[in-house]
């Protein structure tokens, strides 16, 4: 899903930079929150909506609720995406498992 975001909402530039999938693992103890499509507008997904998505983000990452929270995909609906804020205290249960080195697929137009 990383892909996919960074492709759309960057339109591809960047894309040759580097990049890295990070392998990690989130303990069954850690609270992970979840925004609902159901509990946003309609129109959540466009672009005009940014600074709505965004203000949701910073009410998260302020409220220290969880170290993970679950959003829905601007781009694929049924997928999710997960982000996490380094600074709550269970971050520091999230482990690092493995660094990968990250291509992006050819047949995605880079320039």
């Amino acid at each position: 899903m990383a892909c996919l975001e960074n492709v759309v909402h960057r339109s591809a530039i960047g894309l040759k930079s580097f990049f890295k999938t990070m392998v990690i693992e989130i303990p069954n103890s850690i609270v992970i929150d979840e925004i609902r499509i159901e509990d946003l507008p309609d129109n959540w997904s466009d672009f005009t909506q940014l600074n709505y998505t965004q203000m949701i983000g910073d009410i998260w990452l302020s409220g220290m609720s969880s170290a993970v929270l679950s959003v829905p995909s601007a781009i694929i609906p049924q997928e999710r995406n997960f982000l996490i804020n380094m600074q709550h205290p269970d971050f520091q249960k999230i482990k690092l498992l493995q660094v990968e080195d990250f291509d992006f697929d050819p047949r995605i137009k880079t320039t």
